[in-house]
């Protein structure tokens, strides 16, 4: 598993790397009429079709962008170049080893970085408002994503600045793992489109358009994954409530349960998937025992995320096998997107499901007890979906728009507060968070005896 772990990573670091100057070059050369490398290499990489043809952002975009004013180019030519210089800082900055051998040098480039991520994201807020969103690729569902990673990242960078002045480290690190995986949406929508090129393969919607819409599917749940992944590597203290009653800390776990419930029926009852609707109710109440505090910690309680992540991943993957489209990669956008968003939702339910096995083997409560209330929260997607498919009908967007738009939005939301719940295991500072201790071999009792004569 660790191994894995790192060959995921280094393959992430090299994508950033690779993605930088292409992000850097963008205001150079698009915005001046030309030919962008990123759209040669999807040329070269799938179709010229693919890459150039009606359906592409290039294509659709080009126009838009050659005729805004300038300072508008300017905005976001600079956005996307400081955004590739913000993603490789954070690469630096979370290293453990650079931290440690350098943390003076850490703190000023932390400072620097913070400085140049709020610059990059007001400027991509700035462009934001100023387009409409017809004129951004992938129309009101890719503008909604946007305005999300926007807040995501100014929330979590906020977050991560403010728990390194008041000195706790491991939520420090939480929140600034969740900045950094925001920023590494924009490499990773360029490597989805290649693959889904690759996928839906010579097919009537073998488009950048489709791709780009699965893209969104993935995204959506991808972002927070990330960051949860990547402190579930680290061994944290689960503090103890203080001052509080149990009772009252328990009211958001009971909340999301009450959530998940209530959105069943209205989600999956019109698709025709009541098993699918049922199971989901089903893990919340077992996920709910697992993660409402106060409760005896045990076996029983432990295995409840397992059994409540087991239901919940049958519940996705009933839902995903029943609405494939039969054309398969040839249907369109909105049948593909609906079928992509559920297979997306049960792998990684399944994941967390991995993970709360492994803290079980592991013998850690606390990250038990974390990957429960991901889980949870994944259970009341169909709630806050079907909410923001409401508001955004409301307010005028088409059925696929507002559809796609709630599942690019209601997964992230929610992951956002499960991880916000999770990201302060361990409130003190350096010198108090310590690592797990290690079993000492005791000596052999003859040998013990002979110490002590």
């Amino acid at each position: 598993m660790l191994g894995l772990r790192r060959v995921l990573a280094i393959a992430g670091v090299v994508l950033c790397v690779g993605f930088a100057p292409l992000a850097a070059e963008f205001g150079l050369v698009t915005l001046q009429g030309q030919t962008a490398t990123y759209a040669r290499l999807l040329a070269a990489l799938v179709s010229d079709g693919f890459a150039y043809g009606p359906a592409s952002g290039f294509a659709q975009l080009m126009p838009h962008w050659t005729s805004m004013a300038g300072w508008l180019q300017v905005t976001l030519g600079v956005h996307a170049a400081l955004g590739s210089v913000v993603l490789l800082l954070c690469l630096v900055q979370l290293r453990t080893g650079f931290r440690r051998r350098h943390p003076t040098v850490h703190r000023r480039l932390g400072r620097a970085t913070a400085t140049l991520g709020v610059v990059t994201m007001a400027l991509a807020i700035a462009y934001l408002v100023a387009t409409p969103m017809d004129a951004i690729y992938g129309g009101p569902p890719f503008a909604l994503g946007l305005w999300g990673m926007a807040v995501m990242a100014l929330w979590s960078l906020g977050m991560g600045v403010d728990q390194a002045r008041r000195g706790h480290p491991d939520a420090h690190q939480a929140f600034m793992l969740l900045f950094a995986a925001t920023l590494f949406v924009a490499p990773s929508l360029r490597l989805y489109w290649v693959l889904f090129g690759w996928l839906l393969g010579e097919g009537p919607h073998t488009t950048q358009a489709t791709a780009h819409v699965l893209a969104l599917v993935v995204l959506s749940v991808q972002t927070p994954l990330l960051a949860i992944g990547a402190m579930a590597g680290h061994r944290r203290v689960l503090p103890k409530a203080r001052g509080a009653s149990p009772i009252l800390i328990a009211l958001p776990v009971l909340a999301a349960l009450g959530l998940a419930w209530a959105g069943m029926p209205a989600f999956f009852w019109p698709m025709e998937l009541p098993a699918a609707g049922g199971l989901l109710a089903l893990a919340a109440l077992f996920l709910a025992v697992a993660t409402v505090p106060g409760l005896t910690r045990g076996r029983g309680v432990r295995w409840s995320a397992v059994v409540g992540g087991a239901l919940a991943c049958g519940g996705w993957g009933l839902a995903a096998g029943s609405t494939w489209p039969a054309d398969g990669w040839a249907a369109e956008h909105l049948a593909l997107g609906q079928a992509a968003y559920f297979v997306v939702l049960s792998l990684s339910v399944a994941g967390l499901t991995a993970l709360a096995l492994s803290a079980i083997r592991r013998d850690d409560d606390g990250l038990t007890h974390e990957a429960g209330l991901h889980l949870l929260a994944i259970c009341a997607v169909p709630a806050v979906h079907q909410a923001l498919v409401r508001v955004m009908s409301s307010a005028g967007f088409g059925h696929a728009d507002a559809w796609l738009g709630a599942a690019v939005l209601a997964p992230g939301v929610l992951l956002s507060f499960s991880f916000y719940a999770t990201a302060f295991r361990a409130r003190g500072s350096l010198s108090e968070v310590q690592p797990a201790p290690r079993s000492v071999a005791l000596p052999h009792p003859d040998v013990a005896r002979g110490a002590t004569a």
